[in-house]
């Protein structure tokens, strides 16, 4: 229950908020940032005349405060028959969007659409297929720094790394290695683990896996590790990645730095995860490629006891067909050892996760036959719109979005209206409860429930049709979940009634 006076303060705040209008898509984040890219990746076709292969992309990708974005990236292409190999460079010209849910949307020109997630801050990205394809793949990006160095890369790490190959038989063969890495921030890691592989008949093997091995890091965060390839990392530390691009195979290595101790109440609320694995075997439906892409909402009971809940979607590509749907889960998670996260403990194959101190990432891997990675990244999740808009003029409905995400203590937070008819006088209408059927209103249909309705501001839409009403969110721990409705109408004489609405926009706090 949320206290009494947080709920004024809440309503105060914005009866008070200043009300000139200012233009802005309703994208999410809008910034100028680089990032270091890493990805690997397998396809398995279901048609005969296309042909297996396993790769792996590295690279820059910049995100444009206009929406646009390009790449400079290598990829390198692997098939059973060496002669098909290649290695290509890419530009992958585009757009991208943040959206509510703390997804980012890239549209590279109608050739592709990819659905990733985003840290809050814009500082990482990940992301797996989300659309029904054969091609399966798992890829890391974070943003890049300034005066980084070799300290950056120091303590102890937890480290996944998948390697895909063809065998002699031109068969796909893959192999994971999983364990701790200890960087002396001075430029030399030791790695002591167990190594995985899963040959392409299906039987597999363990061996255990150790390497001293040398890294650099550049001021803007690109790392060289050694015999992993390059790659790069966080400005902070906390993660980085390399990719490798051989002749005869490809590599992605990702290690986040270990918390000590954890506590499963710090780790509540969203993820986005990224899952990706190759299953070997002879039948007529291996080899096997499965992804998983969606929302993952930690609880907690207790410092080391609570439970999980995922929702996405998720593809599965095998020579005798691709297979995709909405992927609904839950189970038990339980704090282990004081530093991982047990993913349904009492089962026989229970998954465990390195967390980052600051409660960041998520890695982990399985080492049950199947080569496989599990990357987590903490988000704002919750928001989103949802229910129908009523458009005006032009057949065009105005939108409703927000400007960065409903984080406590965040003071650059704003509600965000586009797509509204010039100049005209508008009312952004909010509450606290979703009308998600919506209530016939004004010619359209309101989605702000009238029983938890808590105001309505009067606005005059920029010339452009939009607005931004500023919101400084407080930093009060009993706002975490807490939920806002919004919606956004516009007078509009080529509306039903003389009114365009926007559809509903719940924005859920986080901390």
């Amino acid at each position: 229950m949320i206290p009494i006076r947080t709920i004024a303060f809440l309503v105060t705040t914005l009866a008070s908020a200043g009300l000139a209008a200012q233009s802005g898509p309703p994208s999410v984040l809008r910034f100028d940032a680089a990032y270091h890219l890493g990805e690997y990746g397998v396809n398995v076709p279901s048609s005969a005349a296309a042909l297996p292969r396993v790769f792996a992309t590295r690279g820059d990708v910049m995100l444009r405060a206009d929406g646009t974005q390009s790449a400079t990236v290598t990829t390198r292409d692997l098939y059973a028959n060496p002669a098909f190999d290649r290695t290509a460079t890419g530009t992958w010209p585009g757009t991208w969007f943040v959206s509510p849910d703390g997804r980012i949307e890239i549209d590279s020109g109608g050739v592709d659409v990819m659905d990733w997630w985003i840290a809050p801050d814009g500082a990482a990205i990940v992301g797996t297929r989300s659309r029904v394809r054969t091609d399966s793949y798992l890829l890391v990006a974070l943003r890049k720094g300034n005066g980084l160095g070799l300290g950056t890369a120091s303590g102890t790490y937890r480290l996944v790394q998948v390697t895909l190959r063809f065998d002699a038989t031109g068969g796909i063969e893959g192999e994971t290695v999983r364990g701790d890495a200890v960087f002396d921030g001075a430029g030399g890691f030791r790695l002591t683990g167990t190594r995985q592989t899963a040959r392409a008949d299906g039987t597999f093997s363990h061996a255990p896996a150790s390497l001293t091995g040398s890294y650099t890091v550049a001021g803007d965060g690109a790392l060289s590790l050694g015999a992993f390839g390059t790659g790069g990392i966080a400005a902070a530390g906390e993660a980085l990645f390399a990719a490798d691009l051989e002749p005869r195979a490809i590599r992605l290595t990702v290690a986040v730095r270990k918390a000590t101790t954890l506590d499963l109440r710090d780790l509540t609320g969203s993820w986005g995860f990224g899952y990706q694995e190759l299953l070997t075997g002879t039948g007529v439906d291996h080899p096997l490629t499965y992804t998983y892409n969606g929302e993952v909402v930690f609880t907690a009971t207790g410092p080391a006891v609570g439970s999980y809940a995922r929702s996405g979607f998720d593809v599965e590509s095998t020579p005798v067909g691709t297979r995709a749907q909405n992927s609904i889960a839950a189970g038990q998670l339980a704090i282990v050892g004081g530093d991982t996260l047990r993913a349904d403990p009492s089962d026989p194959e229970p998954l465990d996760l390195a967390v980052t101190p600051g409660g960041t990432f998520l890695l982990g891997s399985q080492l049950f036959g199947v080569t496989e990675m599990f990357l987590g990244l903490r988000i704002c999740g919750g928001s989103h719109n949802f229910g129908t808009a009523t458009p005006g003029l032009g057949s065009i409905a105005p939108a409703i979005g927000m400007h960065t995400f409903p984080l406590l203590g965040n003071a650059a937070f704003a509600i965000e209206l586009a797509d509204g008819r010039s100049r005209a006088p508008a009312a952004l209408v909010y509450g606290l409860t979703p009308q998600v059927a919506g209530l016939p209103f004004l010619g359209g249909t309101l989605h702000v429930d009238p029983a938890g309705l808590l105001g309505a501001l009067p606005l005059t839409l920029a010339a452009d049709g939009s607005a931004s009403v500023p919101f400084a969110i407080p930093n009060d721990p009993a706002l975490d979940g807490f939920e806002l409705v919004w919606q956004e109408i516009v007078a509009d004489a080529a509306g039903p009634a003389g009114f365009a609405l926007s559809d509903g926009l719940v924005t859920r706090m986080c901390r």
